[in-house]
C-alpha cells in the first residue's frame, strides 16, 4: 500500500512539474513577445495576441500578472494590442471577468481593465452608422 501512496505521489509531483514548466514557458513566450515588440511583424503578432488573449483567459493569468508588474515596457505594449485586438473572435468580455478578480492584487489590471473597454466601444456599432445603412 506505502508503493501505491508513493507513486500516486510521484506521479502527481511530475505532471505538476511539467504543467509548471508549460506555464512558465508559456508566460515568459508572451512577455518575451511583448518586449520585443514590433508593430511591422503581423505574423509575431499574431501569435503574440493569441497567447497573450489564452493567458488572460487561463488559470496562469495570476503568474503571468506577476510577471509583468514592474516591466512597464511590456504592459504598454500588452495595452496597445487589448486596445486594438488582432482577432475579432477573442472573448473581451470573458478576459474582462478574468481581470477583475485580481484588480485589487495587481496595478497593472486596471489599465488592462480600461484598454479592453475602450476596445469594446470600438467594436460596438455606432447609431449613427446603423442609421445610414438602413437610409
Amino acid at each position: 500500500m506505502k508503493h501505491l501512496i508513493f507513486i500516486f505521489l510521484l506521479l502527481v509531483a511530475w505532471t505538476s512539474n511539467g504543467f509548471c514548466r508549460e506555464l512558465n514557458a508559456k508566460v515568459s513566450s508572451v512577455i518575451n513577445a511583448y518586449r520585443h515588440f514590433d508593430c511591422n511583424n503581423i505574423e509575431q503578432n499574431e501569435v503574440a495576441n493569441e497567447l497573450l488573449f489564452e493567458l488572460i483567459q487561463d488559470k496562469s493569468l495570476c503568474r503571468f500578472l506577476m510577471a509583468i508588474e514592474n516591466d512597464t515596457l511590456v504592459q504598454k505594449n500588452i495595452l496597445i494590442e487589448l486596445e486594438n485586438p488582432i482577432d475579432d473572435s477573442i472573448n473581451l468580455e470573458q478576459c474582462s471577468n478574468n481581470l477583475l478578480k485580481y484588480k485589487e492584487k495587481y496595478k497593472v489590471v486596471l489599465p488592462m481593465l480600461e484598454a479592453i473597454k475602450r476596445a469594446q466601444k470600438k467594436s460596438e456599432p455606432s447609431i449613427h452608422s446603423e442609421k445610414s445603412d438602413k437610409l
